[in-house]
């Protein structure tokens, strides 16, 4: 909540210009060693540990400097610090007739899971931290696994994790929307695809919109930031197909390879910075093309091949769009979050290598006035830790920036599957006037009722966090 009342806060006004000088350096050289350690990771280079040492350096006197400029900014002795929601305020205020929210608390030796209702609140008692982790990671490497025999061992763990979960609540939810606000591992669990309470054959997104928060509190500063807001004049900008490689047929003169790009099953994420290379998507261009038929040229913004980088992602002209769609290759910095990002163009039309890389602090320095972002990209995994600062930090980024709803996705997506589901989310709210969280359930159930894609793996990775009216 502090993060996210920053954006508006305007602390950064009359700051020493030497504090905020320093501040933009250590955010040039974060980005450059961040660019760098790519590279040398991608070449397998040895050096790429050394440099990963200087990151953290960095990175500590970064929040250095950023502690220092809050404490010089004449504003923020009299910055109120934003508070939590009481519950009364929650029920009275923000929550519809139709809508229930369940928050998790994971804790050492117990846990708990709370209901809340406009006109209701319960209380249950849940297994311990390691037990629901132990859930959580089960379920998550069985829906995740791209192999059908692997993953047919998912059912048994997400019947598991569904009583665990939703037992306790299986007699109050009927057919309400589900405001999810989760923790540690549980930020991982697809709830969409775990099996109904009451319709066990059945996944929980058949009855229930279902739209996830970083907490409760979140959509009293989403709905107050959005109240004097004017709405965008124009409908869609959408960056897909980036060049990432001065051998791509598409740079001037680069010599036509006889291999064919990858047209099937590629995938759209590097976890952790662990990447050999970065492979063109060729359905990010069809998704792209289907969706842009939706919107009358002059309401749109198509930035594809080149024209997908890092200048025009961060123009201010980008707060003329209603609707912000990135898909391409998304990556994740398990130990330093902040830097963790997207990859657009790396190489201009003449194979020239360039910035590419869309990172946190890019787009946390964003002014948009979207309704929505997609991030047909981004992806998260569960390791030894659990670390669920990723997904919130680039999700929470885009909030920051000035759009209410992010749409990212809990794990590496399969290329084809994910093309005709966010044409299908984008017809729904573009041509029959869904709300996003109502557009995505339509097309997730559609991709679900298709036998080839009917597995999680195809359809339940992406999640709506932030705003579902």
């Amino acid at each position: 909540m502090d993060l996210l009342s920053e954006a508006k806060a305007g602390l950064r006004q009359g700051v020493d210009p030497a504090l905020l000088a320093r501040e933009r350096v250590l955010t040039a050289q974060l980005h450059a060693k961040t660019e760098r350690q790519i590279q040398l990771l991608a070449m397998q280079d040895p050096h790429a540990a050394a440099v990963e040492q200087e990151i953290r350096l960095l990175t500590t006197q970064y929040q250095d400097a950023e502690a220092k400029i809050l404490r010089a900014s004449p504003r923020y002795a009299a910055f109120a610090q934003p508070q939590p929601l009481t519950l009364l305020d929650l029920q009275r205020n923000y929550l519809d007739a139709g809508t229930m929210l369940l928050e998790y608390a994971p804790g050492d030796a117990r846990s708990f899971m709370w209901a809340v209702t406009r006109t209701s609140f319960h209380a249950f008692e849940l297994p311990k931290r390691s037990v629901l982790e132990r859930m959580a990671r089960g379920a998550y490497q069985g829906v995740t696994s791209a192999d059908e025999a692997s993953a047919g061992n998912a059912g048994p763990v997400l019947q598991e994790l569904s009583r665990t979960l939703l037992g306790p609540v299986a007699s109050l939810l009927g057919t309400k929307k589900l405001v999810i606000v989760a923790a540690g591992a549980l930020q991982y669990v697809p709830f969409a695809a775990l099996p109904s309470p009451s319709a066990p054959a059945e996944p929980l997104v058949a009855a229930h919109e279902i739209v996830n928060l970083p907490s409760a509190s979140t959509i009293a500063f989403i709905r107050r930031a959005r109240v004097n807001g004017t709405r965008a004049l124009k409908v869609l900008a959408i960056f897909a197909d980036p060049v990432f490689s001065a051998s791509d047929p598409r740079v001037s003169g680069a010599q036509m390879t006889s291999a064919k790009p990858r047209d099937t099953g590629a995938e759209r994420a590097a976890s952790g910075f662990e990447l050999a290379k970065f492979t063109r998507l060729p359905f990010t261009r069809k998704e792209a093309l289907d969706i842009l038929e939706l919107v009358n040229p002059s309401q749109r913004l198509s930035a594809l091949d080149f024209d997908a980088n890092r200048a025009t992602a961060t123009k201010a002209a980008m707060n003329q769009y209603r609707f912000v769609h990135i898909a391409s290759h998304g990556l994740l910095n398990s130990l330093h979050p902040e830097l963790s990002g997207i990859v657009l163009s790396m190489v201009d039309r003449a194979g020239k290598p360039q910035d590419g890389y869309l990172q946190t602090t890019d787009v946390y320095n964003l002014s948009l006035n979207a309704d929505l972002v997609v991030l047909s990209a981004c992806q998260t995994a569960l390791g030894q830790e659990v670390k669920g600062e990723g997904l919130v930090g680039l999700a929470r980024a885009f909030m920051y920036a000035g759009s209410p709803r992010v749409v990212a996705s809990l794990w590496t997506v399969p290329d084809v599957s994910t093309s005709e589901l966010m044409t299908r989310f984008y017809r729904g709210m573009l041509v029959e006037n869904l709300r996003p969280a109502a557009a995505l359930r339509q097309a997730q159930l559609s991709i679900w009722k298709e036998h080839r894609w009917a597995r999680p793996y195809y359809w339940a990775a992406f999640t709506l966090q932030g705003e579902w009216r």
